[in-house]
């Protein structure tokens, strides 16, 4: 029977599997997934090979599992109950903050580099799993953006276009503004207000 390495069988198997994939990580990032081996991620864990087998059967597993935590710990910051309880301004503007700044951080870096890396090398199968994952994670964007901008239009504060139609203009410019405070052309805080300058603007032509 495998040690316990932790207080109890439950908390032993999460803390675990979250200790392959942070030993995974660096190991996928110097090395590339097609060149690092279970082995590997075995000893840097300090578990046996057949227990990574029982968490993860598959490299790509590892890596579809770390970018599902990724996806979730930023849904859980962007669907925040303190953006649906504000100022449909007031919650747009932070939301559009929070997103820059985590696309301007070392984490999100981190992420796409291991995304890239997971689509060059991966197969099939696993590419699949991890577009479907990011095709979820964009429709929960865009529904807390849908619903702010709804409570905005039905405060009169925003245009009357469909909120969904809103919603992906919205995505789109904060990607354009994101890819600019990566780049380090604009500060995180300039980025936000150019996006908030442009969609109250669009708004305003809506509402005409």
């Amino acid at each position: 029977m495998p040690k316990i390495r932790y207080e109890d069988t439950a908390t032993h198997r999460a803390l675990t599997r979250r200790d392959i994939i942070d030993a995974a990580v660096p190991l996928f990032l110097a090395q590339g997934l097609a060149a690092t081996s279970l082995d590997q991620v075995a000893r840097a864990v300090g578990i046996g090979r057949t227990t990574l087998y029982n968490y993860f059967p598959h490299k790509e597993d590892i890596l579809i599992a770390y970018i599902d935590q990724a996806f979730g710990r930023v849904s859980e910051v962007e669907q925040h109950p303190d953006l649906r309880e504000v100022d449909p301004l007031v919650a747009l503007r932070r939301l559009v903050e929070l997103t820059l700044e985590r696309r301007a951080s070392p984490e999100h870096a981190e992420y796409s580099r291991l995304y890239r890396i997971l689509l060059e090398e991966a197969g099939p199968a696993a590419r699949r799993s991890v577009l479907a994952a990011a095709d979820r994670f964009m429709a929960t964007v865009r529904g807390v953006i849908a619903e702010i901008l709804e409570r905005g239009t039905r405060a009169g504060i925003f245009g009357g276009t469909p909120s969904e139609y809103q919603a992906a203009v919205l995505v789109a410019m904060i990607d354009a503004a994101a890819r600019e405070a990566e780049a380090q052309r604009m500060s995180v805080s300039e980025a936000a207000a150019l996006v908030m300058h442009c969609f109250r603007g669009m708004a305003a032509e809506q509402g005409h």
